[in-house]
């Protein structure tokens, strides 16, 4: 399940990128999405509640009814005879399957849509891609710049998440049916033989929605001053990894990903920062009794920084900042303020070349 968890994970990165590269094709900023839970449910016309939760059944539900099928939808439409003609006036979807098929027609059928110069899009090879894709389109660069190339990747993130035919064997490799069978196994956990046998919980038994600052009563305030202390550490790092992307696509769009030191920098902060301290938190008292902390995702959103050596000087105090305050957490453990000072003393060096070349070299890597 971890495995399967993390490569939905990797070809949903791919997914965000995709529909960002549709956007900067048609003139649009690279958007960094960082999500507001209180208030996104009022927005979003799907009956179905975003939240952070603890790992189980129920939230693996919730995960499948974002990525339920177009067919299924269908299905499900023709078995009910009290359909209510305004939904579609009032939302304009009623799935992401809906979505979906309405931005492939737009992008078909709008004129002129796209203004970027064939060719001079960025994109990356076999990066987080399948081996079966690869191996079918082994020259595909994640490139949007006309009509066929958004399409291409609407149709790839369609039936990467939903699966597009349920008769393709590709179908059982969808995020949708992965989620089902994770499903079908741990609600399977839960139906015990005897009165002997405890069911298997995979999870920590983390508060719903954990915040530092109360917002509404959705959410759950973590109380205790160590564990709020490594919260607002990772809400930093995850500022500062959004940061960078948007240094990266606001500067060079067109540029390689893998060669781009800064994107490269950002998915250190995942793996050797945001990744340990995010499961640090997982198992750190909240406050509540019985009940563990957890990330917040909780950052204000990250703006274009327009002159290089500006921008790598407030990333760098920020990381100098980070050193200090982590040390200053005995539970966080050394590798990670090793890789703040690491970080942050790279900046300072790349500060010192000259702009052209800094330019160059550390944004775009060539």
């Amino acid at each position: 399940m971890r495995g399967v968890l993390l490569e939905v994970s990797h070809e949903e990165m791919i997914h965000f990128l995709m529909v960002n590269n549709i956007l900067m094709a048609m003139g649009e900023p690279f958007y960094p999405a960082v999500p507001n839970f209180s208030e996104i449910n009022r927005r979003f016309p799907i009956e179905v509640d975003f939240a952070l939760e603890p790992f189980s059944a129920t939230t693996i539900q919730r995960f499948m009814r974002f990525e339920w099928p177009d067919f299924l939808e269908k299905d499900l439409a023709s078995d009910t005879k009290h359909n209510d003609p305004t939904a579609d006036r009032l939302h304009g979807y009623g799935s992401l399957s809906e979505l979906y098929r309405q931005i492939r027609e737009a992008i078909a059928n709008i004129p002129d849509l796209f203004i970027v110069k064939k060719g001079r899009v960025g994109g990356e090879h076999h990066l987080f891609l399948r081996e079966d894709f690869n191996k079918v389109h082994p020259d595909y660069q994640l490139q949007v710049d006309d009509i066929e190339s958004a399409l291409f990747a609407i149709d790839l993130i369609v039936e990467q998440g939903e699966g597009c035919n349920p008769n393709s064997p590709k179908f059982e490799q969808s995020h949708f049916q992965q989620f089902r069978h994770m499903a079908e196994a741990l609600a399977q956990q839960h139906i015990i033989p005897t009165g002997d046998v405890i069911p298997w919980n995979p999870a920590y038994p983390a508060l719903r929605n954990p915040t530092l600052h109360y917002r509404d009563g959705n959410s759950s305030v973590v109380t205790i001053p160590e564990t709020r202390a490594v919260m607002q550490i990772f809400d930093e790092c995850y500022f500062i990894m959004m940061q960078l992307m948007v240094q990266h696509f606001g500067l060079t769009p067109t540029a390689s990903l893998r060669r781009s030191k800064i994107m490269n920098a950002a998915i250190d902060i995942m793996t050797g920062m945001m990744r340990p301290l995010g499961e640090l938190l997982m198992s750190m008292p909240s406050g509540k009794r019985g009940k563990t902390a957890g990330p917040t995702f909780e950052i204000a959103m990250p703006m274009y920084i327009p002159t290089p050596e500006v921008a790598c000087e407030a990333i760098a105090r920020r990381f100098e900042s980070l050193a200090h305050r982590a040390r200053e957490c005995e539970v966080i453990h050394s590798t990670v303020y090793e890789m703040f000072d690491f970080t942050h003393n790279s900046l300072k060096i790349w500060q010192k070349i000259p702009s052209a070349y800094f330019i160059n070299s550390f944004l775009v890597g060539c």
